[in-house]
This record gives structure tokens, C-alpha cells and sequence, in this order.
């Protein structure tokens, strides 16, 4: 099991190596193709270099074409679009007709969205959604907007959950264009304490005898979920759940050796900390009421404290021999978790978490530990 728990981490550990060397690859493929800045003066594309971001209450920049090293001064109303340092700005009027006032606004949004964003870079900061040629601006009341603007009560609940910054705006104008029905929906990143109760299996070896032992203590553990939802449907996260646990357990033993019988009390008590990592899929059952989950993923524990002691005899024919000695066992164990559960919720998107969650870690000297728990937490 130690055996295999090496080989998971260590392909764990490649994968991180592989993915690092990836970004670092593709981060030098970009650098080698440099994506270079233009301006578009009435429908004609111009290449060239811009100084700096848009000034004058953005509706000014200046540009140095390729053919001509001058560099030139244009207004919002002779430019209608720009690209400055692959981010992208357009002229859009924040007036009326009767009363334009055009501005660059930068668009933070994938191109092939519905629903584009934009942002005013001033102190303002106001974002901006554009519908059928239209543009809104999110100020305080931008909840009640953006419900009225998306017309979609599917992404109700995600609405109630947005803040005004540009990675949730976005989720939540991608829901907006593909969800036709509802779903689950929560913060981007979350949080769970619970306390649990477990069954433990714990193979400890005998000092000096080539003899094992498993003892069956239950344990009582209290910890922490920290959820970070991936993607923008917010049904897959990446979970790191910091756990405490402790037990103790006092098991009778008996077994032959050296021609000798032996009997024997075994008693440890024993504190950790475990440290879970894993992957978490969500499957709705009743959408903002009641879903369900599975996850998996890697564990790391590092005991904190331990005391085992074994009170032994040794019957050799009519002579008993008692004893006692105190033995140590890994306190460092690695492996897998794996975990399933479900949750509901109430107002605000907060509920209770009912699940399980499984262990198999391994450490030196053949040392194993199954852990199977039930937990119960709240999520806020």
C-alpha cells in the first residue's frame, strides 16, 4: 500500500511538473508571436504602438503607426476601436442621442458572448452590459439591472450572489446565455466547518516480532472545507478540508512466536492532522434546494502526538513472563481520500452538509490507516 501511495504522489508531482512546464511553454510561444497594438479610423485597420491607456477622461490616445514614427494624437470620435496590449477598447456613447457623450470603454468579455461587458477606467470604474446595441451601467442598484437586462430567471439565484468585479460578471453572463433551466448555485469559493465520527483500521508491527496487529478505535474529527468552484456553471470545485482527529483504543491480542504464546493489551492513543485534497462533482437534484456530490482526491497526515504501550505476557510452558514496554509507529501516512454526500440549502445559499468521507493512507515500516467517517458541516 506505502508502495502505491509513493507511486500516486509521485504522479501527482508529475503532473504538476508537466502542467508548470506547459504554461512555461506557451507563455514563451507568446512572447515569440507578440500580438501588436492597432487603431480603426473610419472601418481602415492601422498597426502600430499606443503610448499608454486612453487619457483626457478616456477620449484621447496616442498612436505611432508602423509606416511613420510620428506619433499622433486621435480623439474618441475618430477612432472607433482599439487594441492596447491585446485588451481591446471601443468608442460607446454613455449620453444620449440627443446629447452623446462617447467614451473608450475597454470590453472584458469573450467576443462571442451575449451579453458584452465593458469597464470605464476611471475612478467610477462602472461596468457596463451591452444588449442589442444598448448599454447598461452597473452602479448600486446593479442586481435589480442586470435581473432586468438578462431576462433569464434561471440566473436569479446567481445574480444574488454576484459581486461587481469582472471573473463573476462573467460567469454569471455565460450562465445567462446558455441556462435554460435552473441550477444550483453558490459563492465562488465557500467554506464548511463540520465535526465527524469515524472507524478507523490501524495496522500497527509488534517491536522486535514479526507480528501485526489492527486495531479498530473510533475517532472523533472537527475541520474545515475551503471549496473553490472551477467553472462557471459552479458544479465542479477543488476542496482543501484541514482536518484534526483523534483516538484512542486499548485491544487484546494473542498469537504464537519463538514457540511461545503470547498475550498481550495494546494500548495508543493518537492525534493528526490530515490534510485533504480533491476534485468535487455535483449532480442537482432539486435546484437550490437539494444536490448531491462525490469527490477525490490526495490526503497527507502528520501526527501530532501518540502514545502506544504494550502490556505482554509470554507463557513458556508453566513460566509466565510479564512485561512492558512502550513502541512507536509512523506518524506520517499518505494516500488517497474519496468522499460522497449531499447538501441542502436555505436562504442566502447557505445549508447543512450530510457526507462521508473515506481514507487510505499508508506510511514506513508497513504502517496502514482506513478511515471511513460520517461528518456533518454548514456551509456559508
Amino acid at each position: 500500500m506505502f508502495e502505491k501511495s509513493t507511486f500516486i504522489l509521485k504522479a501527482i508531482q508529475f503532473t504538476i511538473f508537466f502542467f508548470t512546464l506547459s504554461i512555461i511553454s506557451t507563455s514563451g510561444s507568446f512572447a515569440q508571436s507578440k500580438i501588436f497594438d492597432f487603431i480603426v479610423v473610419e472601418e481602415k485597420v492601422t498597426p502600430g504602438s499606443l503610448e499608454n491607456m486612453p487619457s483626457e477622461s478616456n477620449t484621447v490616445i496616442f498612436f505611432t503607426p508602423n509606416d511613420n514614427s510620428k506619433k499622433q494624437k486621435y480623439t474618441v470620435l475618430q477612432v472607433s476601436e482599439f487594441r492596447f496590449n491585446g485588451r481591446m477598447f471601443f468608442r460607446k456613447n454613455l449620453g444620449t442621442a440627443a446629447k452623446p457623450q462617447y467614451k473608450f470603454l475597454e470590453r472584458v468579455s469573450a467576443e462571442s458572448q451575449r451579453f458584452p461587458l465593458f469597464r470605464l477606467h476611471d475612478e467610477s470604474g462602472y461596468f457596463y452590459i451591452g444588449k442589442d446595441d444598448s448599454l447598461f451601467p452597473l452602479k448600486e442598484d446593479y442586481k435589480e439591472k442586470l435581473k432586468e437586462v438578462l431576462e433569464n430567471p434561471n440566473v436569479d439565484p446567481l445574480v444574488d450572489l454576484t459581486d461587481l468585479k469582472e471573473d463573476q460578471l462573467n460567469d454569471l453572463l455565460q450562465n445567462a446565455w446558455i441556462l435554460t433551466k435552473p441550477r444550483t448555485f453558490t459563492k465562488p469559493i465557500v467554506f464548511t466547518p463540520y465535526v465527524g465520527f469515524g472507524f478507523i483500521d490501524h495496522l500497527i508491527n509488534y517491536p522486535d516480532i514479526n507480528h501485526s496487529l489492527v486495531i479498530r478505535p473510533k475517532a472523533i474529527m472537527v475541520g474545515i472545507n475551503t471549496e473553490y468552484f472551477i467553472n462557471y456553471h459552479r458544479n465542479i470545485s477543488l476542496n482543501f478540508s484541514p482536518q484534526l482527529i483523534q483516538y484512542q483504543s486499548l485491544t487484546f491480542d494473542t498469537f504464537q512466536a519463538f514457540g511461545n504464546r503470547y498475550e498481550s493489551d495494546v494500548f495508543v492513543r493518537f492525534s493528526s492532522i490530515q490534510l485533504p485534497v480533491s476534485i468535487r462533482y455535483y449532480l442537482d437534484i432539486s435546484p437550490n434546494k437539494l444536490r448531491l456530490y462525490g469527490d477525490l482526491g490526495a490526503v497527507a497526515s502528520f501526527g501530532l502526538a501518540q502514545q502506544a504501550t504494550i502490556y505482554e505476557a509470554i507463557i513458556e510452558k508453566d513460566e509466565i513472563q510479564s512485561s512492558k514496554s512502550d513502541f512507536e509507529f509512523p506518524n506520517n501516512h499518505f494516500g488517497i481520500t474519496y468522499g460522497f454526500g449531499m447538501e441542502r440549502y436555505f436562504k442566502k445559499h447557505k445549508g447543512l452538509v450530510l457526507g462521508m468521507k473515506g481514507l487510505h493512507i499508508s506510511g514506513k515500516s508497513d504502517s496502514k490507516i482506513t478511515q471511513n467517517q460520517l461528518f456533518l458541516g454548514y456551509k456559508f
